[in-house]
């Protein structure tokens, strides 16, 4: 009898010390609980865990995060991979699993960390003296959420499924910017390596359309080559490449390459267009204060003050220079059109993703491109890792739009 109650004990011990973890553990901690978090999530994606299991996932996840954020590390490699491992956990949390978090936080202490906003665009007109120009600040921070993660993609080289999580994390929070679509192709190159050495791994659509390219065909000759401009940064030249290509033969995979050409192509209009902003954004600054005048002891904001008017005629042109992102996602979005038309029922998970998403970069229709991503999520369901990181995209292209 008394065996029996120190076994009980013992595992009651044992429990305790998995599901509570105490606010002053070491950095090698951090580094388990992480370790026990990507595993469960891993074996997630074949085989649903219990709702258990994910809680326990997500809440030593949020421990790890407090522990960090104690220590006010939030931009270490470790850090990186905890918060971006947690962001895609919260994505499949239901009812269920909320429950069990519940019970886990009422045992053990509920970690007490402010909620990360995802990134907003301001509202674009001033409300207050000092406003400064949307677009400067959302590039901006934008700009340097993805250089931050490509120093972090660089040092978890080796771990693509970290890597992957990290990159969708900022595809996700700046979603409707270039570097988010940027991202998004980033996430889906370290999905494809994860695949590459998994060997349980299904092999998606797209590895065997890749397998295709290979044939010793002109038209696939000319992909090859533009792969390679397109790897140097070359994508003016990958383009044309491509385009030779369709001429050659009207091709599902020539005009899947268009397309995401353009997405990088619009993306090296808003870097150019970043430092014009920041330019700007100082002189919007000026401007939006001077607007503020002072009639009898009233402040009132001047829409007609001369050095406002100047601002935004500048605003306006910068705008205007923006067009060119709305051209290429037109582009964008006709070849993955094309590629409905010519796939087999009219059906296919990477072009219906990112025939929406290319609508949702052009300002004139949003609306119904937040309903052509209402009907992909509702008409398409992701058979890999890989689909999975652009299913999940699209809905936080959904849940913007909304906005």
């Amino acid at each position: 009898m008394k065996h029996k109650r120190t076994v009980a004990l013992i595992t009651a011990l044992l429990i305790a010390a998995f599901s509570w973890v105490p606010t002053g553990f070491a950095e090698d901690e951090v580094a388990d609980l992480l370790a026990q978090s990507k595993a469960t999530l891993a074996a997630h994606r074949d085989a649903p865990a219990s709702a258990r299991d994910y809680a326990q996932c997500i809440y030593n996840l949020e421990k790890a995060q407090e522990h960090l954020e104690k220590k006010n590390d939030s931009s270490s490699a470790l850090a990186q991979e905890v918060n971006a491992t947690l962001f895609w956990a919260k994505r499949f949390s239901n009812i269920e699993i909320s429950n069990e978090i519940a019970k886990l936080r009422a045992a053990g202490g509920a970690p007490k960390m402010p909620a990360a906003p995802l990134a907003k665009t301001p509202a674009s007109k001033p409300a207050a003296p000092g406003a400064s120009v949307p677009e400067a600040e959302i590039i901006t921070k934008a700009k340097a959420a993805f250089e931050e993660a490509e120093r972090f993609s660089q040092s978890k080289a080796s771990d693509p499924f970290a890597v992957s999580l990290r990159w969708f994390q900022v595809s996700s929070q700046f979603s409707g910017t270039e570097y988010a679509m940027l991202a998004l192709e980033k996430a889906r190159d370290a999905q494809t390596k994860l695949a590459a050495v998994n060997p349980s791994a299904k092999q998606s659509a797209l590895a065997k359309e890749k397998e295709e390219v290979k044939a010793a065909v002109p038209e696939y000759d000319l992909l090859r080559e533009g792969e390679l401009l397109e790897t140097a940064g070359k994508f003016d030249e990958a383009l044309a490449k491509y385009l030779e290509s369709v001429k050659l033969k009207d091709t599902i995979p020539a005009n899947r390459h268009i397309g995401h050409v353009h997405f990088k192509l619009a993306q090296k209009v808003e870097e150019k267009l970043l430092p014009k902003y920041q330019t700007l954004d100082k002189e919007y600054a000026t401007a939006n204060k001077a607007a503020y005048e002072n009639r009898g002891g009233n402040i009132f904001f001047n829409s007609h003050n001369p050095q406002w008017v100047a601002a935004q005629k500048k605003l306006d042109d910068l705008r205007k220079e923006a067009d060119g992102i709305t051209l290429h996602a037109a582009s964008a979005q006709a070849s993955f059109d094309k590629i409905i038309k010519l796939a087999p029922e009219h059906k296919d998970f990477d072009a219906a993703a990112y025939s929406a998403v290319s609508m949702s970069r052009r300002p004139t229709l949003k609306l119904t491109a937040r309903s052509y991503i209402k009907e992909f999520l509702k008409n398409y369901t992701p058979a890999d890792g890989f689909e999975q990181v652009t299913y999940e995209y699209c809905k936080s292209e959904f849940e913007r739009l909304g906005k």
